[in-house]
């Protein structure tokens, strides 16, 4: 289960966040192998961040968590990971717009994210990986992490003239409420004027809740501000009347003129926004209420605006709802959301946008030990898997139209390992990911990369030992002559791979999204990259054969990968994610120093599915004055693989829980 404790610090331009917490994971084969290796894994978790606004077209987001992994069954697999990062969010077109809607009371003052889901990323657990076919190490992405939310940052005269409003509004509130709950005296008046002063009572009351709506709703503009303040000044005369027979109350009249000297005094909005109609009062309303709300509604909005309904008829593009910071390899249900969760902008959605993400990870094993080096392929020294990651790289994405996208990216990653210090490598990668919307439902989405990774520290293999002219009792003063230089062999350390694909997300009305993709690594010079080799001999000492250990890593083998996601929000607003993939691999051979095959190569099919259920409770008071949802899910992952070398098939069986609490 996992409790996440979240801090907020009010800024106008900068928020810090936080979260603290525990999972807990159970898989039926830990090492993802033919062999049955259980565990049920404690997961606690430590998160902060700060959000720094130093503009309203841009924000830097710092960052940090630390995320120590306990193993029960099999606790050398324990360790501690920490992360440490900064990214930039730049909008490079729109700034004026964006400017502008992040000053309203209707956006955040932070530049938003282009989409939002209910489902979380869940990690996979242990550094040993539950299955090869993920990839290990840090999954880094240049867009925003999820549900980041801001305060709104406002110009002190916006502030003031907000104030004002909610001033007249609250007046004109407390008002109505305090007429409902004042009765009419019949002392000296007939049955008949008794209940037409109740009913003026009542149409009074109704005329100033209807106003407060409005300035709720629609806010205070130019268009409306004449015909409000005159309508509540006309409020003056029955009011009177009412009050003038009435029986002893708490009901301040001095409240109408509360609302309109505050309107007065504030200053109205340049134009005017329509919305939804408001509700209606009641029969018994004033003409000139009547007649307000009517003006009101049939106001245009101003040019350039489109109006509430129209909004409301144009959901934000569909394209913006498929993130393009996935990779296709490991694309599910978690990277597209469903309309009901759109949280867009009209200012942000057709704006170029840069992201600037780096982050450090440590990942460092607390159990290990000798007498468990069969788990680790035989490594005495340490924990091979104990790793320091650096990331960083830059991504625009431009929407020249609602209907097309097209984002370019750069990465660059240096890992290095303590106890293993061939696998210690650099990789640089290009992408390019488009999006396509055919019609209003349908996205096309794609992917274009190349990657080139370098292993800088590679295997070393002596073929020829050196040859020197030694005496046979040499004294001081003798000098040894090197005769033949040791002939060696640098195993190849340098893969080139190419990334492509293609996919298609169908969106079927608010709450449901299905869709297909299928993706390819393809590595020019395929070969398995040695990290370590050793002759094993007969009984007079002839070679026999070579035994080698390779890397594990995606540059080791050719994918073809073909899979099918849906998400959906069901009844009581349970969210249900899906998807299925079946993946084929080919890894490349171990080949010696004169190109002989040291060890052959293998063809692996697998196929893998994952399932997750989420329940996001909303509070209607902050719990703790903090926390406003809570959030309950579970995850069920199912791994089975059929390798031509039987030590690498195996089936998995993951199960997840988690709970978080949010503000």
């Amino acid at each position: 289960m996992l409790f996440a404790l979240l801090f907020a610090v009010p800024d106008a331009h900068a928020q810090f966040s936080g979260s603290i917490g525990i999972g807990g994971q159970t898989t039926n084969n830990v090492q993802s192998l033919d062999t049955t290796a259980p565990d049920q894994i404690l997961l606690p978790t430590i998160n902060v961040n700060y959000d720094w606004l130093p503009s309203a077209v841009s924000k830097l987001t710092f960052s940090g968590s630390y995320d120590p992994n306990f193993y029960s069954v099999n606790p050398a697999l324990s360790f501690n990971a920490m992360t440490l990062g900064a990214t930039g969010l730049f909008y490079l077109t729109n700034q004026d717009a964006i400017a502008k809607e992040s000053m309203s009371e209707k956006t955040s003052s932070s530049p938003s994210q282009r989409h939002s889901t209910h489902f979380e990323r869940i990690p996979e657990a242990g550094d040993v990986g539950l299955s090869p076919f993920k990839p290990r190490g840090l999954f880094f992405s240049p867009e925003p992490p999820p549900n980041v939310q801001t305060r709104m940052t406002e110009a002190a005269m916006d502030e003031r003239n907000d104030s004002l409003v909610d001033l007249a509004s609250s007046a004109l509130y407390t008002l109505s409420g305090q007429l409902d709950s004042t009765d009419i005296s019949s002392t000296g008046l007939s049955k008949a004027r008794t209940q037409e002063l109740d009913d003026l009572k009542d149409s009074v009351s109704d005329a100033l809740s209807t106003v407060a709506d409005l300035l709720d709703s629609v806010g205070y503009s130019e268009s409306a501000a004449e015909i409000v303040t005159k309508e509540l000044e006309n409020l003056h005369t029955p009011l009177a009347r009412v009050m003038a027979h009435t029986k002893p109350s708490h009901t301040d009249p001095h409240l109408l003129d509360v609302a309109i000297a505050s309107l007065r005094d504030a200053k109205p909005e340049g134009d005017f926004l329509s919305t939804a109609p408001p509700p209606m009062p009641s029969s018994s309303a004033s003409i000139e209420t009547k007649t307000l709300i009517e003006t009101l509604q049939k106001l245009p909005p101003a040019p350039g605006r489109i109006s509430y309904a129209e909004q409301l008829e144009a959901p934000a593009p569909a394209i913006t709802l498929v993130t393009s910071a996935t990779r296709l390899r490991e694309f599910g249900y978690s990277d597209v959301s469903i309309h009901e969760d759109a949280d867009d902008s009209s200012a942000t959605t057709l704006a170029t946008l840069l992201t600037t993400p780096i982050s450090w990870s440590s990942h460092t094993g607390t159990n290990f030990s000798p007498a468990d080096s069969l788990l680790f392929g035989g490594v005495f020294a340490g924990n091979p898997n104990d790793n320091h990651l650096l990331t960083f790289g830059a991504a625009v994405e431009g929407l020249p139209s609602g209907s097309f996208s097209l984002r370019g990216g750069y990465s660059y990653s240096r890992a290095a390992y303590a106890f293993d210090s061939v696998n210690s490598n650099t990789e640089n990668r290009f992408t390019l990911t488009p999006r396509l919307a055919i019609g209003r439902t349908t996205v096309l989405f794609g992917e274009a990369a190349i990657g080139f990774r370098n292993y800088f520290n590679p295997l070393v293999l002596t073929v020829t030992p050196a040859k020197y002219d030694t005496l046979h009792r040499p004294k001081k003063g003798d000098t040894i002559v090197l005769l033949k230089s040791a002939v060696t062999q640098t195993a190849g350390s340098k893969f080139n791979q190419y990334s492509y694909g293609i996919g298609l997300a169908q969106f079927i009305g608010e709450r449901w999204v299905i869709g297909a993709l299928m993706a390819f690594n393809s590595n020019p010079n395929l070969r398995a990259y040695v990290t370590n080799a050793q002759v094993l001999t007969g009984p007079r000492g002839r070679s026999v054969r070579a035994a080698v250990q390779v890397a594990e890593d995606e540059y080791t083998y050719d994918l073809a990968r073909y899979g099918i996601f849906t998400n959906a929000r069901l009844p009581w607003d349970m969210d249900i994610g899906f998807d299925l993939s079946r993946e084929h691999r080919v890894y490349g051979s171990a080949v010696g120093p004169k190109g002989a095959v040291l060890q052959q190569g293998r063809t692996e099919d697998g196929v893998f599915i994952n399932a997750s259920l989420s329940k996001l409770i909303p509070f209607e008071y902050r719990l703790a004055s903090i926390f406003n949802s809570l959030m309950i899910a579970g995850r069920l992952a199912i791994e089975h693989v059929n390798s031509t070398v039987a030590l690498y098939s195996f089936n998995a069986t993951v199960l997840t829980l988690t709970t978080s609490l949010g503000f």
